[in-house]
């Protein structure tokens, strides 16, 4: 296959063919989630189940994409063979735009602990990767990876966007019970986090209109654009030795600035009116447990990665806002691959050769740029149905969606409804969810003491034949509860 491929794409798409796979803990959610319940509110560290919850690691993956359908065979395949189109894969053909999504979590050694009856302290170490490409023309895709594509037809791109970020933070997590009157319960939390900024880049296509001519032979095929347009690419300098599909060569190096941001969340609990024994004393035991008494339903609101500073980074030095020239051009001119087929140029080589051809005409540069931070507004509602049967409904919102007028990398919104079982040592979470992408998934998780697996997409990826997102986490903790879990505040008056 050949490497020739647009060249405002070469740099996304090779982001794209990453082998990671995975979103956030799709399911896993409740009473007994521990420190992961802080990733989404913060306001969890106070009034837990848990006198002390020590975190040794999570992982967390997902990647997906309504460009691509994969073969499901292909996943369980022991075969070391490549992927060949129309057997292992396919592509999707509709006119949509296509888009791409991946974000990989690991959540290091971290803890929570209650310091009083109203309070609650934790501290939490955090890596992520997230890498999105956004509103890719259907007539572009065609273009990617093709050997032949035969014909004529008119391509054009107004709002093509590729970002990635790594980094890392150390969040400090306070929640608080504001108010305990036996039936309503309100706290709150925040989580004023450390940011470390990794690695990241960018690219916008805006305002490219070209007409495709070919006649089968790519040697031949060419575009030819009738108007100036505008690309803007940005990226970290520590990956100019990108080469031989490892971005990370160079990731050693630290190219980010650090800065700070905040989570902050609240939590509702309405409490049960009628738990009385024969002596009109509050009942403190649930299903003959040393539990605390649950909620009827519980309300939570949340805000995360809240950016106090910006995330920077400094730029490569061929980072800057370009012009596309109205001009011919041949696709064999953005070949990947230099003279000598076994070596390949780096990122830094191959935008320096788009310029000398003149495929690329230097606009304005800069020595950094900023990455806004994947900013997510959490909506929960958790229902105590019947005995130890919770629902659980939750929307996962992004603020930093594909329209976004500044460099950001986003999670994909999601909604949920997950019902479980839940116990002190044993849960089972089977979630069902929706996407922006108008993707439907369902999925699988448990917790067994320390340890916890899960995945929110393993039962609608074994059903289907071909599958376009996949996602799976684990994570092994620490967990001592609270000996008593009795409701300490005073009995509401009886109704």
């Amino acid at each position: 296959m050949k490497k020739s491929i647009l060249f405002f794409t070469i740099w996304a798409t090779a982001l794209a063919g990453f082998k990671l796979n995975a979103q956030s803990y799709q399911g896993l959610t409740g009473n007994f989630a521990g420190v992961n319940s802080l990733l989404e509110n913060p306001a969890n560290a106070a009034d837990s189940r848990y006198r002390f919850d020590f975190n040794f690691f999570s992982v967390n993956f997902l990647v997906g994409s309504n460009a691509y359908y994969l073969n499901k065979n292909k996943i369980f395949s022991s075969s070391g063979s490549g992927f060949q189109e129309g057997v292992d894969y396919t592509r999707n053909t509709s006119d949509e735009n296509k888009n791409f999504w991946m974000n990989a979590d690991i959540l290091g050694p971290s803890f929570m602990m209650n310091l009083n009856k109203k309070s609650g302290f934790g501290i939490t170490t955090r890596f992520r990767t997230l890498f999105n490409v956004d509103n890719l023309s259907n007539s572009s895709f065609k273009l990617i990876g093709e050997d032949s594509v035969g014909g004529a037809f008119n391509l054009a791109e107004s709002n093509l966007k590729a970002s990635f970020l790594s980094f890392a933070d150390v969040g400090f997590t306070y929640g608080r019970v504001f108010v305990d009157d036996g039936r309503n319960l309100f706290k709150g939390g925040f989580t004023l986090k450390y940011y470390i900024g990794v690695s990241a880049g960018s690219l916008n296509v805006s305002n490219f209109n070209a007409t495709y001519n070919s006649n089968n032979n790519m040697d031949s095929a060419y575009l030819q654009s009738s108007s100036n347009g505008s690309l803007n690419l940005n990226y970290a300098s520590n990956i100019d030795n990108f080469k031989n599909g490892n971005p990370f060569s160079d990731m050693g190096n630290k190219a980010g600035k650090n800065g700070f941001g905040l989570d902050i969340g609240f939590v509702y609990e309405r409490h049960p009116s009628g738990y009385y024994d024969k002596d009109d004393a509050i009942t403190t035991k649930w299903l003959n447990s040393n539990e605390k008494i649950p909620y009827k339903y519980k309300v939570s609101v949340s805000v995360t990665d809240i950016g106090l500073s910006n995330m920077q980074f400094n730029n490569s030095t061929n980072a800057a806002s370009y012009i596309l020239p109205a001009r011919k051009t041949y696709l064999s001119e953005l070949n990947v691959q230099n003279s000598d087929p076994n070596s390949s140029l780096t990122m830094d080589q191959y935008v320096d050769s788009l310029q000398k051809k003149g495929i690329l005409k230097k606009n304005t540069t800069s020595s950094t740029f900023s990455v806004a931070l994947p900013t997510v507004v959490h909506v929960n509602f958790d229902w105590h149905a019947y005995g130890r049967i919770f629902i659980n409904a939750d929307a996962l919102i992004s603020t930093m969606g594909s329209m976004s007028s500044k460099p950001a990398v986003h999670y994909i919104s999601t909604y949920t409804l997950a019902p479980r079982i839940e116990m002190k040592w044993l849960g089972l979470y089977f979630p069902f969810s929706y996407n922006v992408q108008k993707e439907f998934n369902s999925g699988f998780a448990f917790r067994f003491g320390p340890l916890y697996v899960g995945s929110g997409s393993i039962i609608s990826n074994l059903v289907k034949s071909n599958v376009s997102n996949a996602d799976f986490y684990l994570g092994l903790n620490l967990p001592i509860y609270r000996k008593n879990n009795v409701i300490e505040s005073s009995p509401p008056a009886k109704p």
